[in-house]
């Protein structure tokens, strides 16, 4: 937990506080895995960004001092993964450096360049490496060759999630009516299903490759098999849906989480 932009941050496990530190830079942004280990991005005057990793013991493994401006980081319990762009090459299009580095080893598992929009997020996986960005999604095997793109050009991208083994991209489309088209990614850049929904759509969630999408008064079910939905009482931009499994999903509120299930069709 930190207050971004400034300096401090407090690590917690299911109990209470366990760590907490005062940095001399401000904080951006936190990554942290199953196990403890995190990443902090920070904010100095020498570099444009910084990123510090700790081990489950907060003790500091690796620091990444970078030029280029870091967007997104992901921490697993073995490895770290930084996205960062550079120069901007046209109107919609920069210079993007991808480096993943085994925790706690000083030489990068792998540096990669490429050209795409602005990153969004990425996300370490167990086939690799996916990046999502303003024009694109971008697939890297784990030894850190490109194996998949998937273009979208300009299309207004308002959401988006990466699971272990699918990317969901949801797009408002410009329409007279509401009217929202989800498309999900596998693992080689090829489209496993696309829906067109006509709801106003508060959050989105995916589970492997399972869709979730809350709207005003359902949830909505959908992958490349089936589509169902679950009725709530009313939501807004405030509530959130999570997925921990395919057994356990949750709908959450400014107050609580309430437990929901998804009957097959």
């Amino acid at each position: 937990v930190y207050d971004e932009g400034n300096c401090g941050y407090t690590v917690y496990n299911s109990f209470s506080s366990v760590h907490n530190d005062v940095l001399d830079n401000q904080i951006c942004g936190a990554e942290l895995a199953d196990n403890g280990c995190y990443a902090l991005l920070l904010s100095n005057g020498e570099y444009n960004s910084v990123v510090e990793v700790y081990n489950s013991d907060f003790a500091l493994i690796n620091r990444y001092n970078k030029n280029a401006y870091v967007s997104c980081v992901d921490i697993t319990e073995n490895e770290v993964l930084i996205v960062a762009s550079d120069a901007q090459l046209g109107s919609s299009e920069f210079s993007i450096e991808i480096l993943v580095s085994v925790l706690g080893e000083e030489k990068a598992k792998f540096n990669v360049n490429s050209t795409a929009g602005f990153p969004l997020g990425c996300k370490i996986t167990p086939y690799g490496y996916v990046v999502v960005c303003t024009d694109s999604v971008l697939l890297f095997s784990e030894a850190g060759e490109n194996v998949g793109k998937y273009v979208f050009g300009q299309d207004n991208l308002a959401d988006f999630v990466i699971s272990d083994t699918n990317t969901l991209l949801l797009f408002k489309k410009r329409s007279f009516d509401i009217k929202y088209e989800l498309i999900c990614i596998e693992k080689d850049g090829s489209v496993l299903y696309n829906n067109t929904i006509h709801e106003t759509i508060f959050d989105i969630e995916l589970n492997d490759s399972r869709a979730l999408l809350l709207t005003e008064t359902n949830i909505l079910c959908i992958d490349e098999n089936f589509s169902n939905s679950v009725n709530i009482e009313s939501s807004d931009y405030n509530y959130r849906i999570l997925a921990i499994d395919e057994d356990a999903y949750y709908y959450c509120s400014n107050t609580g989480a309430s437990a929901f299930t998804i009957v097959l069709d």
